[in-house]
């Protein structure tokens, strides 16, 4: 008996899912805050989040892990929250067709509580810079889904384009 592994993640995905906000960076595209003159992006944007890419907000459906704290041992160090020694670490799981990449971001919403739909207007919950995308495939090399490593980012209120 074959498992179609891409079947029985969108089923779990449905099922258990959420939604999320995958803030994917543009090819080729800068933002609108990088000064001409010094090609340096605005650290405060809230577009860019300070990368200096262009991106586009698609809404998708994934699954999240629990926080962990994996970046103790990378000996790097990076901004968190206020109070907190050392960011969280999460994993997303997301469908094949999301391609994300290191330049992207994952947002979590705000949800309704009794029908899990994203509140309107959209509030963006936390950020999380993605730190590795790691194509998970069949044993025939096709891409299943995407497991996501990701860390947690302290950033002001940005806006979310419906």
């Amino acid at each position: 008996m074959t498992i179609n592994l891409r079947k029985e993640f969108r089923e779990l995905i449905d099922k258990h899912g959420h939604w999320l906000v995958i803030r994917q960076a543009i090819p080729g595209r800068k933002c609108a805050c990088i000064n001409p003159l010094t090609e340096d992006a605005n650290v405060d944007c809230g577009r860019c989040l300070g990368s200096g890419y262009a991106y586009v907000d698609r809404f998708i459906r994934g699954r999240k892990s629990r926080p962990v704290r994996l970046n103790q041992v990378s000996g790097s160090s990076k901004r968190t929250a206020i109070m907190e020694m050392t960011g969280l670490d999460n994993t997303f799981y997301v469908q094949h067709t999301v391609k994300p990449t290191s330049l992207d971001y994952v947002l979590e919403i705000a949800l309704d509580p009794l029908d899990q739909t994203p509140e309107r207007p959209y509030r963006v919950l936390s950020v999380h810079k993605i730190t590795d995308a790691r194509e998970q495939r069949d044993m025939n090399g096709r891409i299943e889904y995407f497991a996501l490593s990701t860390v947690v980012q302290a950033w002001p209120e940005f806006n979310i384009n419906a």
